[in-house]
C-alpha cells in the first residue's frame, strides 16, 4: 500500500510524494516547470537515484500503468 502527499518544493519546483509502505524516506515526484521540456518530471527513490522525462513521456507512462501494461514487469520480480 502507498499514500500520495505533498513534498516541500525548492523554488518554482512542485513536489508530490509518494511514499510506499516499508521503505525509508519514500519515493517522490517532482514537476520543475523552470527545467527544460524534456527534463520537467524527475522521479527520485529512496536511494538517490533519479529519472527525469517530459510531462508528455510521464502522461503515457501513467496512461501504460493505468492500463496495467507495466503489470507483467512488477510479478517478473515477484
Amino acid at each position: 500500500m502507498s499514500g500520495v502527499g505533498v513534498v516541500q518544493g525548492d523554488g518554482d519546483r512542485v513536489g508530490v510524494g509518494v511514499h510506499a509502505v516499508g521503505k525509508d524516506g519514500g519515493d517522490r515526484l517532482f514537476l520543475d516547470p523552470d527545467a527544460p521540456e524534456d527534463k520537467r518530471v524527475r522521479i527520485t527513490d529512496d536511494f538517490g537515484q533519479q529519472v527525469q522525462m517530459s510531462e508528455e513521456q510521464f502522461a503515457d507512462l501513467v496512461a501504460q500503468a493505468k492500463a496495467s501494461a507495466l503489470d507483467r514487469l512488477t510479478t517478473a520480480s515477484a
